[in-house]
């Protein structure tokens, strides 16, 4: 199959092992992407117990920065390859770029965060490298001999989890957002970047851009919020979910919601939350109105505190929750709202 992109010149140094981290940037910030820092810290640990290099490539335009923030954040190298065709995502430029950076280097691991984006291009890259990749992993580990990775992710629906070794290599996986915690930057860290000469030919693209919709974004991400408010179908509908947006203004955190409420065109598809929505982590999560079915609780569980507020005593949702509130929400929330507000404005 043709190739879209050159990378000419020799700047590669050869090796057999290490972990490779495919990373992102975040396009509002231009800055290493949080889930990116994730995939860092679990690719450093995996590089110290192998002894090896852990070593992150960066693919775009103007994604120099996010590259040197990855050696503060552990890598002991990073790869660039910058180049103004590659600031949208197109598989037919970047694929080549990772297949030729990946068979120069033959990392023993290869590691991605869980977004869209990697979902696309990994088990592209992993039909070209011959080898499989195991998606939306909630952990990673060397097994006792260290020779395998062993990848575990959930199954049916969050019900089950599985565990999966790969024996062809690399071993290929992408890693569920909030999995890894976030590395602090090491500002003595000492790497090198390493910049690919990369020659595009547009003529082996076949995506082309036509337009694109932005949209606004108010307030805090969902996936970087400290405090998630979440509405299901008991909210009732549009109007009820005001209440829980001002509770979230309130807290300067995020409103999120299960499937049925974003179905139902109450609130925006951006705020859902569960397997097939938001993957989301925050310190404080606010379950108002949900059930509790596995889908939703697949995207949130890893919340460090859940607060459910169900008017259904007998609602799945509190067996995982570290508190709840027995009532109706419309009840529950207009006191504790106002509580609220009285205690920060003490503290101002």
């Amino acid at each position: 199959m043709p190739c879209g992109v050159r990378l000419r010149g020799s700047h590669l140094v050869s090796e057999c092992k290490g972990v490779l981290v495919v990373g992102e940037k975040d396009t509002v910030r231009e800055t290493l992407s949080k889930a990116t820092r994730g995939v860092v810290s679990v690719g450093r640990r995996l590089a110290d117990g192998l002894s090896e290099h852990l070593s992150a490539v960066f693919i775009g335009d103007n994604v120099k920065d996010p590259a040197e923030q990855s050696i503060r954040c552990g890598c002991d190298r990073a790869y660039l390859a910058e180049h103004g065709s590659l600031c949208e995502y197109d598989p037919d430029l970047y694929l080549p770029v990772l297949q030729k950076l990946s068979e120069d280097i033959k990392p023993r691991v290869v590691l991605a965060p869980h977004t869209a984006l990697m979902q696309d291009l990994f088990p592209r890259l992993a039909y070209r490298l011959k080898t499989c990749v195991v998606t939306d992993c909630i952990h990673v580990e060397l097994d006792d001999r260290g020779a395998a990775l062993l990848m575990t992710k959930p199954i049916y629906g969050g019900n089950a989890l599985a565990v999966y070794r790969c024996s062809s290599s690399p071993h290929m996986a992408t890693i569920r957002t909030h999995t890894g915690l976030s590395a602090a930057p090491a500002v003595d860290n000492q790497g090198e970047v390493v910049r690919l000469d990369v020659d595009t030919d547009l003529h082996f693209c076949r995506m082309k851009v036509t337009n694109r919709i932005r949209e606004e974004l108010n307030g805090v991400k969902l996936e970087e919020a400290e405090v998630v408010v979440s509405g299901g179908r008991g909210i009732g509908g549009t109007d009820g979910f005001e209440h829980l947006r001002e509770l979230a203004m309130i807290l300067n955190g995020a409103l999120g919601a299960s499937r049925p409420p974003c179905d139902l065109g109450w609130v925006s598809s951006l705020a859902q939350v569960g397997l097939t929505g938001k993957m989301v982590a925050p310190n404080v999560y606010f379950a108002v109105g949900i059930s509790g079915s596995m889908q939703h609780l697949t995207g949130m569980y890893e919340s460090r505190c859940i607060v459910a507020i169900n008017k259904d005593a007998t609602a799945n949702i509190f067996k995982f929750a570290d508190y709840g509130i027995v009532g109706d929400y419309r009840a529950v929330l207009p006191p504790f709202i106002e509580n609220m507000k009285e205690l920060l404005e003490r503290k101002v």
